[in-house]
């Protein structure tokens, strides 16, 4: 980013509000991302998904909202700050679980067995 931002810099020796941020080498403005994405996408090798579907600029909507449910950020904030519902988060966003979700949502009760399969754990109770 940065030899990106002096790249841009040595373009516009006295920088104006209005000029480009986004621009190719001779100052005009990138008017779609599209075919570069592509580009850095297939060269990293990370172009399609496990399912087969061209990845899209969109995509990096689900890696941020991946990446901020991994470093703890909570619902309420992350539907906030994406600019939609808690319920959307939920449905399209929150299917990734956090090893520390996936703990807490398999951890047992104090006291209970633990390890082994399900049926283990029910022959060594009174539940059947």
């Amino acid at each position: 980013v940065l030899i990106y931002l002096q790249r841009i810099k040595k373009l516009y020796v006295e920088p104006k509000p209005d000029d480009f941020v986004f621009a190719h080498r001779d100052g005009q403005p990138i008017h779609s991302m599209k075919k570069s994405f592509i580009s850095l996408i297939d060269n990293c090798g990370v172009g399609f998904d496990n399912k087969g579907n061209r990845r899209t600029l969109y995509s990096l909507r689900h890696t941020y909202s991946t990446f901020r449910f991994d470093e703890g950020t909570d619902i309420h904030t992350l539907a906030r700050n994406m600019g939609t519902s808690i319920s959307m988060v939920e449905i399209f966003y929150a299917q990734t679980r956090t090893p520390d979700q996936v703990s807490e949502l398999t951890k047992m009760r104090s006291g209970n067995i633990s390890g082994g399969n399900i049926f283990d754990v029910l022959d060594k109770t009174n539940y059947l």
